[in-house]
């Protein structure tokens, strides 16, 4: 949820992960375009002072991110877990 409130107040993500169910998480969602993931925390921090330095290079991301999370509705997200775990509503 915390990926998607900044996404819906057209922030940048930067995310890191330590194990591989994480890792699986931020890769294989539908928004892992318009993240940042990385395993070292070093090269987070470069790619933060990259954007630091040229904000305007990442303007695609955060408006494409900004454009998906307005569609996102209770509605949507729980079809998109039911496909996940693949479970039929009546």
């Amino acid at each position: 949820m915390a990926i998607l409130e900044a996404f819906a107040t057209r922030k940048l993500v930067f995310a890191v992960y330590d194990n591989s169910i994480k890792k699986d998480y931020l890769t294989m969602t539908p928004f892992y375009k318009w993240i940042t993931i990385e395993k070292d925390p070093i090269i987070i921090a470069e790619k933060v002072y990259e954007y630091y330095r040229n904000p305007k290079k990442y303007d695609w991301m955060i408006e494409s991110a900004y454009q998906w999370v307005k569609k996102q509705t209770w509605k949507e997200v729980g079809r998109a877990y039911e496909k996940l775990w693949k479970v039929e509503v009546m």
